[in-house]
């Protein structure tokens, strides 16, 4: 074998075996991707779940808020119903005292 075609051959071999390297590194750094893009999806994912939920809780503190108001209200004109009714009532008594 003549130098020049041995130095050719190492020269290629060199060469493929660069090309293997950056093959495995291409491939390593795809994985990598993948995986980090595997990740995100999940946690796009989980976000979405979350929120749902959360809208879901909303919608119920809506529910619930409007009904306590509602209770609020009809205690407030019990309330008032029951102080005039006292009034009345001590009105009453004062007359038939006199």
């Amino acid at each position: 074998m003549t130098p020049f075609l041995k130095k050719t051959l190492d020269d290629i071999s060199e060469r493929l075996d660069a090309l293997e390297e950056v093959l495995a590194s291409s491939r390593h750094q795809a994985a990598q991707a993948e995986q980090r893009r595997k990740e995100a999806l999940e946690a796009q994912l989980k976000h979405r779940k979350q929120l749902v939920t959360l809208q879901h809780k909303a919608n119920e503190y809506d529910a619930i808020r409007a009904q306590h108001d509602q209770i609020a209200a009809t205690h407030q004109s019990i309330h008032q119903g029951l102080r005039r009714l006292l009034a009345l009532t001590k009105a009453l008594a004062a007359e038939m005292r006199q």
